[in-house]
C-alpha cells in the first residue's frame, strides 16, 4: 500500500498533464491526425503515417501561431475562439467519458464535466496569447 500510493499519484498527475496538454494544443493535434489518416489510407505505410503525424502537427502548431501573431484583432479574437472551442469540447467529452461510471449523479457529472471544459478553453486561450 505504501508503494502503490505514490505510483497511483504519479499515473494521476501523469494524466492530468497529458489531459492539458491535449487540450492546449488541440487544433494542431487534430490537423495532424487527420493528415496521418489520409496518409495512412493512401498507402503511406505506419512509419509514412507517423511522419505525416508529427511533422503537419508541428507545422500547423507554427503556422496558426504566426498567422496569430500577425493578423488584426478580430482574426485574432477568432482564431483564439477555434483554439479555445476545440479545446473546450475535447475536454469535455473527454471528462464525460472518464465519468460516466464514477459519478451517480447526472447533474453533478454534467456541471464537473462543464466546469473543467471551461477551464481548459480559458487555459488554451491565455496560453496562445502568453505564447505570442
Amino acid at each position: 500500500m505504501i508503494v502503490a500510493l505514490p505510483l497511483i499519484l504519479f499515473v494521476a498527475f501523469a494524466m492530468g498533464y497529458v489531459a492539458y496538454k491535449y487540450a492546449v494544443y488541440t487544433v494542431p493535434c487534430l490537423i495532424g491526425i487527420v493528415a496521418g489518416q489520409f496518409a495512412f489510407e493512401t498507402n503511406a505505410g505506419w512509419l509514412g503515417s507517423i511522419i505525416i503525424t508529427l511533422t503537419i502537427a508541428v507545422a500547423s502548431f507554427y503556422g496558426l501561431r504566426r498567422l496569430y501573431e500577425n493578423c488584426s484583432t478580430p482574426a485574432r479574437w477568432l482564431l483564439g475562439s477555434l483554439y479555445a472551442g476545440c479545446s473546450t469540447i475535447v475536454t469535455y467529452l473527454l471528462l464525460d467519458d472518464l465519468s460516466v461510471g464514477e459519478i451517480p449523479s447526472e447533474i453533478w457529472r454534467q456541471a464537473l464535466c462543464l466546469g473543467g471544459a471551461a477551464v481548459a478553453g480559458t487555459l488554451a486561450f491565455s496560453k496562445l496569447r502568453d505564447d505570442c
